[in-house]
């Protein structure tokens, strides 16, 4: 996970092999400094019992989750432990489960 991250990232092998559709390009810029025109797409993550759409941008080889995504979850980062924790200060604390669905956008 990257917390300085908006938005999360999907490696594009992975995105292909599960089906992902493109939604549209935009320009973002990494943490380097640097400005790249990405693909983003839509996705539906689910971590445990916690399940949200989120938006994701594709790249070459890179995985991870960004603060849209563990903010739609009602997660945060435990600096101590590193972990994911229940995040009290963010107001959307329970979502809606959907059983089967499958993590990343896969379908059925």
């Amino acid at each position: 996970m990257d917390t300085r991250a908006i938005y999360s990232a999907i490696s594009a092998g992975f995105a292909e092999m599960i089906g992902l559709r493109h939604n549209r390009e935009d320009v973002v810029e990494f943490a380097d400094g640097q400005r790249e025109s990405v693909v983003i797409v839509e996705v539906r993550l689910r971590i445990g019992e916690r399940e949200a759409p989120t938006l994701a941008i594709l790249t070459q080889g890179m995985d991870f989750l960004g603060r849209h995504a563990l903010e739609a979850l009602g997660l945060g980062v435990d600096p101590e432990g590193r972990g994911l924790v229940l995040d009290p200060s963010i107001a959307l604390q329970s979502l809606p489960v959907t059983r089967g669905a499958q993590p990343w956008g896969g379908h059925h």
